[in-house]
């Protein structure tokens, strides 16, 4: 049953807005090493330094904080990070704080450092009680400014809809399914206009319960390391097709740095850029098609407008090659249901089928 949210919620949806964190601040690179992760053997009774990554391409802006996500199956890991001065000296190395680690190894950790100009940084891996072999995967390495915080003005106040959904919608995992946390603020309401494609850069999941947990481990690295309200996408698809609600489409994400008014962000669960190259399943494509005629089509949303996140900020390979390869095919599959749209239709906000705190299958799985 398709429940409408109450006028008062609808109200202090119109009137929220709340300053934010967008997008990621700067990803680390390692010339040295391939982008888009790095792997390394830790043996049973490994060295007190596992390894090291070497300096990293220099950090184009001022940085106090750095973050990285990842997977080690053995716990018994530390990092530390060691920034290069002004001076050209390297700083003290600078325990990261692992603060969500789960029981099958997905990790993220977090380096606070004093803000300083623009320069490079180095990564280490601690033996802190190592029980087995096992490959350690580093999924991104961010540095940013934990001050700084974007603001987005709201978007118009949610109008009354139709009665019924302008066109068939895919079964879609809402947040209560994948237990995830309320946001840290309001949201601020916006009015859908165009689509953009993402892919996680992390763990390409091969079962619903694996990635129900990776969709609550994303929401946790988003709201407590990079301190944003909420997990930054509206939805995620996993290979086999299925589909999670991230935030309500009807407002505003964080998933596009100074870009997120209007933009609904579809992202794909895996890395599909080297040296990962997460295959792009036909499932998951059928999935974002299925998705996209909805949401097209509900919000009156031009095919044309799908993009990728790379054509929005050049300092990042999103949504990864073999995905951003098959935008043009993915635009010519939605603009088939754009094309029977053509008769002027009034553009609506929040429709009466979709809830504030959206979760469009609650009730309907056991």
């Amino acid at each position: 049953m398709w429940k409408k949210p109450a006028a008062a919620s609808l109200l202090a949806l119109g009137l929220a807005a709340s300053a934010a964190a967008q997008d990621v601040g700067m990803k680390v690179g390692f010339s040295a090493r391939p982008l888009g992760g790095m792997s390394f053997w830790v043996a049973t009774r490994a060295a007190s330094v596992i390894f090291e990554t070497g300096e990293s391409d220099a950090v184009s802006q001022p940085w106090d904080s750095v973050l990285i996500q990842g997977e080690s199956p053995d716990q018994g890991v530390d990092f530390e990070f060691s920034r290069r001065l002004a001076s050209g000296a390297w700083g003290a190395w600078t325990p990261a704080q692992i603060t969500r680690r789960t029981a099958d190894g997905r990790f993220w950790a977090r380096a606070r450092l004093a803000k300083a100009s623009p320069g490079s940084l180095r990564l280490r891996g601690l033996d802190a009680g190592v029980q087995s072999g096992h490959w350690l995967e580093i999924y991104t390495v961010e540095a940013f400014d934990s001050g700084a915080v974007t603001q987005e003005a709201p978007g118009p106040a949610p109008a009354e809809p139709p009665s019924a959904p302008p066109a068939p919608r895919p079964l879609v995992h809402g947040r209560q399914e994948w237990a995830a946390r309320e946001p840290k603020e309001p949201y601020t309401p916006h009015a859908p206009d165009r689509l953009t494609l993402h892919h996680t850069a992390g763990r390409q999941t091969a079962s619903l319960q694996a990635s129900l947990d990776e969709v609550r481990f994303i929401q946790d690295f988003h709201q407590n390391g990079r301190g944003w309200s909420d997990i930054g996408y509206h939805f995620l698809v996993d290979p086999a097709g299925n589909i999670f609600t991230g935030r309500p489409e009807t407002v505003q994400g964080a998933h596009v740095k100074e870009s997120n008014k209007g933009n609904l962000g579809i992202s794909l669960l895996g890395n599909h850029h080297p040296p990962k190259d997460h295959p792009v399943t036909p499932a998951a494509l059928d999935a974002v098609t299925a998705l996209g005629r909805f949401l097209i089509g509900a919000y009156l949303i031009p095919a044309g407008t799908l993009r990728g996140h790379r054509d929005f900020n050049s300092g990042t390979e999103c949504p990864g090659d073999l995905a951003y390869m098959r935008l043009g095919e993915l635009r010519g599959r939605l603009s088939q249901t754009g094309a029977k749209l053509s008769a002027p239709r009034k553009r609506f906000h929040v429709p009466s089928w979709a809830s504030s705190a959206l979760d469009w299958d609650a009730g309907l799985r056991p």
